[in-house]
């Protein structure tokens, strides 16, 4: 034990000592007040009385003194023993809290800063001592700093979380009155009946400039090919038509090169969708869009493909199809990659269903486009996963693909506050769907069979 928690003399052993020295005083005093107020002995014949009575009652009421200071010495040593594991554990959560590579942000219900780490100061500019005691809203720029406290007595009154145990992106304000990406964690605390909030703090600065970097890379290597390679392609579609002149050798080379080249532009679509996504720059052309008529094209691109590889392709479309506030482009892209997907692992002769709905949740309208094939099924180990980048179930091994078209499309779903779900069952196929909302008051969209007749 260390020296400054040792006790003063006798030392830590002192209720022991204390215990024994009591017993002795009580024993010599009891034969003191029996000898010269009970019957006249003096005290050594007291004190060396045989009387079993006597000897019987000082022993036990000696040993009771004792066994209080035994206990009074054990009490206080595990006290010391609890007060010493206390101080190492501060002392390890003091290293790991001035270690830690994340800012710590330590606020009350009030909002009022308690406590902060090394880290947090390097992020924000500021010391400890200028933070602790002032409200956390100085971190924040506006307009989030005035409604910070809003933010805090919402939650408490409503539980209804939007930072409090969900991970997000917000700004961030320096002692330099710069602001700059933060990634910010919050959870709530509770210790004494007293609710306090732990914000764990990550400055983004250096990894939203490198995305930014390799998006531009992205971008300026894939106009660099897409450039030549859509020359190229261009005259391998004259070279491939009948009227090029070429012999029937030279026409399948044309169309090899055609598909060739369409492959590696899907490629570089991919790597910078993906790109925009990673780098947080994932903007949409959001206009009203009549759903019935984008899945409506799609189908008409997608059915000369099925026929030809021998796959039942059906179109289900509900009446009423509302009409959604989408970007057509890239959504189109999504139902795109997930068709291009079910006809690749459907064998000849499976079927592949592109289907619309209309649907309701919790007061919400919602559209769900869904693509289902009779494939070999999703295992349920890997569904979890396959909607992350570059990844690929074991049954995909021998299929070609850069792995980022489904990642495309929980893009896409989510930059329209939609969502995407998955159901599978191995052996039988898969369903995709993309789950969008749609405004109130939305009007129907157009079918092609109207659209034709407007037309006419």
């Amino acid at each position: 034990m260390p020296p400054e928690n040792q006790t003063a003399w006798p030392g830590r052993h002192r209720f022991i000592y204390l215990g024994i020295a009591a017993a002795l005083a009580y024993w010599i005093l009891e034969a003191a007040v029996h000898s010269y107020v009970m019957n006249g002995r003096g005290l050594i014949d007291s004190l060396t009385s045989r009387e079993p009575h006597e000897l019987w009652m000082r022993f036990c009421m000696a040993a009771l003194v004792f066994a209080f200071g035994l206990y009074a010495h054990f009490h206080e040593k595990r006290h010391i023993e609890e007060k010493e594991q206390l101080r190492e554990s501060e002392e390890v959560n003091r290293a790991i809290l001035n270690t830690v590579l994340d800012g710590i942000i330590t606020i009350n219900d009030h909002g009022i800063i308690l406590k902060v780490n090394p880290e947090a100061e390097k992020v924000f500019g500021y010391t400890a001592g200028e933070m602790i005691g002032n409200n956390v809203s100085m971190l924040m720029p506006e307009p989030y700093a005035s409604h910070h406290d809003e933010y805090i007595k919402r939650y408490l009154d409503t539980r209804q979380p939007r930072v409090v145990g969900i991970g997000r992106e917000v700004a961030g304000l320096r002692k330099d009155g710069t602001t700059f990406p933060l990634e910010l964690g919050m959870n709530e605390v509770r210790l004494d009946g007293k609710v306090m909030f732990t914000g764990v703090v990550r400055d983004l600065t250096g990894r939203k400039k490198m995305e930014k970097q390799k998006q531009d890379f992205y971008a300026m290597v894939t106009h660099d090919i897409k450039s030549p390679l859509t020359v190229i392609l261009a005259y391998a579609e004259i070279m491939a038509d009948e009227a090029g002149g070429l012999d029937k050798e030279s026409r399948g080379m044309a169309e090899s090169i055609i598909k060739s080249s369409d492959k590696v532009l899907e490629l570089l679509d991919d790597f910078l969708a993906i790109s925009k996504v990673e780098a947080g720059n994932f903007r949409l052309d959001l206009k009203e869009t009549g759903l019935g008529e984008v899945l409506e094209d799609l189908y008409g691109q997608f059915r000369p493909l099925a026929e030809k590889d021998g796959h039942a392709f059906s179109l289900e479309l509900a009446d009423g199809l509302p009409v959604v506030e989408v970007d057509r482009s890239y959504l189109g892209r999504a139902v795109t990659n997930l068709l291009s997907n079910a006809f690749k692992f459907t064998p000849a002769g499976g079927a592949v269903g592109l289907k619309a709905a209309i649907e309701e949740s919790a007061g919400e309208r919602l559209v769900r486009v869904s693509v289902s094939d009779t494939g070999a099924g999703i295992a349920p180990e890997d569904r979890p996963k396959v909607f992350e980048k570059y990844y690929r179930t074991k049954g995909a091994t021998n299929v070609k693909g850069t792995g980022l078209g489904l990642a495309i499309v929980k893009a896409v779903a989510e930059a329209h506050k939609g969502r995407v779900e998955l159901e599978s069952e191995p052996g039988k196929g898969s369903r995709f769907s993309i789950v969008l909302p749609v405004k109130a008051g939305a009007r129907a969209g157009r079918r092609a069979d109207d659209r034709a007749a407007r037309a006419a």
